[in-house]
């Protein structure tokens, strides 16, 4: 019997070892490399501005994003900056990262702030602008809303983040979203499951696709069309691939993971400002 004794051992150090060997090589995710790139001396914002599925019959499938990086920067004699925008090439990247942000293009995906990297998904401009007092200010509406308004100097933002499509940030939504950050989830304008989305892949905006606007940099061409925009309204696989990713993703289509997201009335904080106003904003509309 002492002969054999080490059996068990050899075995599970056998069956470790082939574990081992079998996870998958990591690869590094583009969006790192862009953050990597840019340092940590000047603040921008990377938005998911496209992605697209390649399916291919004889091998792998092809998943791939293209980011906008905007960036403020004051040219030669200016006293203020203004923001400037850089679309990237395209990248592959991994399918489950694929599928982790299926929902969100048009979103934020990395911003840095004071030198200070945060990876938290959320409306483009959010975290950044909306509410902080170098940039505009909260007015009220004939309605009493409250809704938050760029100073003119940087008016060109609404376009820039794709703004012009959606209603006034209302500073309800802003806090809605500053509760959603709190706890890591990404917000899509909407509290509710039976009201359309107002940011993310599956909004009206989106869907839209982004107008033939001029660019705030001169090294970049608005598109008429998204690529993933267009092949969801023309191809009927397409969709369905995208669909089943949706599925998959962390937060699934509906964006959140229970329905306790649903919560009518809290206390909210942002990084201008507080608020303890909550309402619904409104939900998924659909693919």
């Amino acid at each position: 019997m002492k002969r054999y004794k080490h059996v068990p051992f050899l075995l599970m150090t056998f069956f470790f070892m082939v574990g081992c060997s079998s996870e998958p090589e990591f690869t590094k995710l583009p969006l790192d490399e862009i953050v990597k790139q840019k340092g940590r001396t000047q603040d921008y914002t990377i938005v998911l501005d496209d992605m697209d599925l390649e399916e291919n019959l004889f091998s792998s499938d092809h998943y791939k994003h293209r980011y906008k990086v905007i960036t403020m920067e004051k040219a030669a004699g200016d006293t203020i900056a203004t923001p400037k925008e850089h679309l990237t090439d395209w990248y592959d990247v991994p399918r489950a990262y694929f599928d982790n942000h299926v929902n969100d293009m048009g979103m934020e995906l990395a911003t840095m702030t004071d030198g200070k990297l945060s990876k938290q998904v959320g409306p483009a401009g959010y975290s950044q602008f909306v509410g902080n007092p170098q940039y505009g200010q909260w007015k009220t509406g004939s309605n009493g809303s409250s809704f938050w308004e760029f100073y003119g100097k940087y008016a060109m933002m609404r376009s820039l983040f794709a703004w012009t499509f959606y209603q006034p940030v209302y500073r309800s939504y802003y806090n809605d979203y500053s509760r959603y950050r709190s706890t890591g989830r990404p917000y899509y304008g909407t509290t509710s499951t039976s009201a359309p989305r107002k940011y993310g892949t599956f909004s009206p905006a989106a869907k839209e696709g982004p107008k033939n606007e001029r660019s705030t940099s001169s090294s970049t061409a608005r598109r008429g069309s998204r690529t993933f925009t267009s092949k969801m309204a023309n191809n009927n696989s397409y969709r369905r691939s995208v669909t089943s990713s949706a599925g998959r993703s962390a937060y699934g289509p509906a964006g959140s993971r229970s329905s306790s997201s649903r919560s009518r009335t809290s206390s909210s904080s942002g990084r201008y400002g507080s608020s303890s106003r909550s309402r619904s904003g409104g939900s998924y509309g659909g693919k």
